[in-house]
């Protein structure tokens, strides 16, 4: 039986400072070139669209080139003065812009950029189902990751750099087992560019 589709906003957390990839601060992970030449926050942009027309960008309010490339490719940008705080303070920020118009919600992180398009497509349907989704990949939980649209005040609600972790252990989480090694693999160092042609399909 097919599920209802819900209204679904895509959040894209781009507000990492990277500092493990480019310790000096001279390169800028996100805009780093996969192997087509998409820069990869691009491409992560772009499969957050392929479920929903209303993603938002959490971005550091001094990443101006990032800002513009993803704002050009249709992202509403959100610029986190606190982003310096964690992944769970830009999650908040991204939660409360969402109270206003309320929605399930899926979040995709900016340097993960070889999970398959199907697996956005199973995570978002199963939110018909679910008040939260991750993907499993071989045991261990990967991205993106949905919400229902009951669980933003509690996200609105989160701080540091532990992300949503917590909230996940301690309420409802349905688990997706799938076969996709993307929703583990993401991009920490330049060595973990090597291994791109192992995930990424143009």
């Amino acid at each position: 039986m097919a599920l209802r589709a819900l209204p679904i906003t895509g959040i894209l957390l781009a507000a990492g400072s990277g500092s493990r990839f480019s310790p000096d601060g001279s390169a800028d992970k996100l805009l780093m070139r996969l192997p087509d030449g998409t820069p990869m926050a691009l491409a992560c942009l772009r499969l957050l669209q392929t479920i929903s027309e209303r993603v938002i960008a959490v971005v550091r309010p001094e990443a101006q080139t990032l800002s513009e490339l993803l704002l050009g490719a249709g992202a509403a940008i959100l610029p986190c003065p606190t982003a310096a705080e964690g992944m769970g303070t830009s999650l908040a920020f991204a939660a409360r812009a969402c109270l206003a118009q309320p929605s399930a919600c899926v979040v995709a992180l900016a340097d993960m950029p070889w999970i398959r398009p199907a697996t956005f497509t199973q995570v978002a349907a199963m939110l018909a189902l679910h008040a939260a989704v991750a993907p499993v990949f071989e045991g261990q939980r990967g991205h993106p990751v949905g919400f229902g649209a009951a669980l933003l005040p509690a996200l609105a609600t989160l701080s540091g750099d532990e992300g949503a972790r917590r909230l996940l252990q301690e309420g409802p989480l349905y688990r997706m087992d799938c076969d996709d090694p993307g929703v583990i693999q993401d991009i920490d160092v330049p060595a973990d560019m090597d291994g791109a042609h192992n995930f990424y399909k143009a």
